[in-house]
Formats: C-alpha cells, sequence, structure tokens
C-alpha cells in the first residue's frame, strides 16, 4: 500500500478511570482514520478498550489469533460493550 494511503491515529486505552492510560500511535488505512476521528467520543472509548484488550493480548502470541479474538469480545462483553453496541460502531 502506498504510504500515501494510511494515516496515523493516536489512542489512549484504558477500560477503566483508574487504570492509567497512555497514547500511542499506530498506522491504519485512511478509511479507518477516518472513521474513528468522525466518531462521536462514547464510540472511540469504545474503540479504544477493544483495541486496548486486543493489543495487551496480542502480547501473548502463544495462543491462536483466533482466540485472542475470541477472549477480547469475552472481555468487552464483561465490560458491558454488547454485540449490539459493536455492530453500531
Amino acid at each position: 500500500m502506498p504510504t500515501g494511503t494510511r494515516n496515523r491515529i493516536r489512542i489512549a486505552y484504558s477500560t477503566r478511570s483508574y487504570i492509567e492510560a497512555k497514547e500511542i500511535t499506530i498506522r491504519v488505512p485512511a478509511e479507518a482514520a477516518q472513521h474513528y476521528e468522525s466518531a462521536s467520543e462514547e464510540k472511540r472509548r469504545k474503540l479504544n478498550a477493544l483495541l486496548g484488550i486486543w493489543l495487551s493480548e496480542a502480547d501473548r502470541l502463544t495462543r491462536p489469533l483466533y482466540e485472542i479474538i475470541r477472549d477480547a469480545s469475552k472481555q468487552a462483553r464483561r465490560n458491558g460493550l454488547t454485540q449490539e453496541k459493536i455492530d453500531d460502531l
């Protein structure tokens, strides 16, 4: 993919207010960046939580990726993020 077709978005991850958040920068396709930038603050918090969970688990790649995604989805549901809310994103 040519360099000009990717954007960077900054993500501050924290699923609970008492967990320290740290801002990072990642490269994403331009369309993904546009969706994130145009999302409401609430949707951004949800996306940050999902990405944070996934990134936390991705470091432990001793498990297959589908298990990591499944477990991240379960954790998101435990934190109140339903499939309906995910579909609305």
